[in-house]
């Protein structure tokens, strides 16, 4: 089973679906329709197509259902790479590429276990969800199944994280911001006489860090607390005039120690103190699963089982599609196998935990 879910997950990464590349999303859907063709002609799968803001998502269900027993749910888009990131490599036992461990080969996975416990006669009603947004907010695409659709499961597995089998139990919530500032253009020459937007944002940067210090440098991949990235800045036209026009996006995350309220109202202050205006363009709800959920344990106990050993719980600072879930009271289970670098340029996968984290699900599913 190795050895298929790495060629399917191979498969999977030649298809170059960062947002914007409609083609690429449309061939990577057909492929995976046609991974389940056999099945979807003989009855065995129902398959549902939804598209919001010209983002698809992909459904496929044994039982016509909206309150299944299981989702495994997935996303099939990947941060944008070159060219040669999109041509798989394997070395030392990994596989090299982008969307190798965010999140293809957990797909290929998800699509393997679904496609055997159907054709197993597998009873309870189980969906595999795949949507197309996860990198861009996932409000299209897990965001508009759960809220608008009304997709509800007794359990849910979304192994978008959870690195190396860690089981990821909470997930720092988030805010993007832009902020909009303008100023007086004059020839660079004389900049006394203009006011520059780009400095007006970076003062406001300044202040913002006086309020929100930046955390201490650590080798730990979480901390707790507030933390404020200056993602991206652009405004003027040419070298040699002062701009009158500038933009700045933050990227802010918080833990459940942070007063969410109180991140917004320091930046309206600040900003309308500095005349500049603001707006949320994305945010997310922090992720959270209790550990003593019985799915979770059971999970938990079949995962060492399979791995001869202890699996660590811990916290992330990142978001995805599962607090979609989560805010709405469903169990979450995130776990993946051995890999990192994910939105880097050596981003991989270990082979042989494929194997294992194939058995872990399918053993899971087995014993609900």
């Amino acid at each position: 089973m190795q050895n298929e879910i790495l060629e399917l997950t191979k498969k999977l990464i030649n298809f170059k679906t960062v947002n914007g590349n409609d083609k690429e999303f449309a061939g990577c859907f057909s492929f995976i329709k046609n991974f389940f063709a056999k099945e979807i002609r003989a009855g065995k799968i129902i398959v549902k197509e939804y598209k919001k803001n010209n983002l698809p998502s992909l459904v496929f269900l044994n039982i016509d259902t909206l309150k299944p027993d299981i989702i495994l749910q997935g996303h099939i888009d990947v941060v944008s790479a070159e060219e040669k990131d999109f041509a798989p490599i394997i070395k030392n036992g990994k596989l090299y590429a982008r969307g190798a461990g965010d999140m293809k080969c957990e797909v290929a996975t998800m699509m393997a276990v679904f496609k055997e416990l159907i054709n197993s006669g597998f009873k309870n009603s189980i969906v595999l969800m795949l949507n197309s947004d996860e990198e861009i907010g996932g409000d299209a695409g897990a965001g508009h199944l759960v809220n608008e659709i009304g997709y509800r499961g007794k359990i849910i597995i979304a192994p978008d994280g959870g690195n190396n089998f860690e089981l990821d139990i909470n997930e720092k919530g988030l805010f993007w911001i832009k902020i909009i500032s303008s100023g007086k253009a004059i020839h660079g020459s004389r900049p006394w006489l203009g006011e520059n937007a780009i400095l007006k944002l970076m003062k406001l940067y300044e202040k913002l860090e006086i309020v929100f210090p930046p955390l201490k440098k650590t080798k730990s991949l979480y901390q707790d607390g507030i933390t404020v990235n200056l993602g991206k800045i652009s405004g003027g036209k040419s070298v040699n005039a002062v701009p009158d026009k500038a933009e700045m996006y933050l990227d802010i995350r918080y833990s459940e120690k942070s007063d969410k309220k109180r991140i917004i109202n320091e930046i309206q202050k600040l900003c309308q103190k500095e005349k500049l205006n603001f707006e949320i363009i994305n945010s997310a709800e922090m992720f959270e699963v209790n550990p003593e959920n019985p799915y979770v344990k059971r999970f938990k106990v079949i995962a060492e089982k399979i791995l001869g050993r202890k699996i660590k719980i811990i916290k992330s600072t990142g978001a995805g599609d599962n607090r979609f879930f989560s805010a709405k009271g469903m169990p979450v289970i995130i776990l993946g196998p051995n890999f990192a670098g994910e939105h880097g340029a050596n981003e991989w996968v270990e082979i042989k935990s494929l194997e294992k984290f194939y058995k872990i699900i399918k053993e899971f599913l087995a014993q609900i």
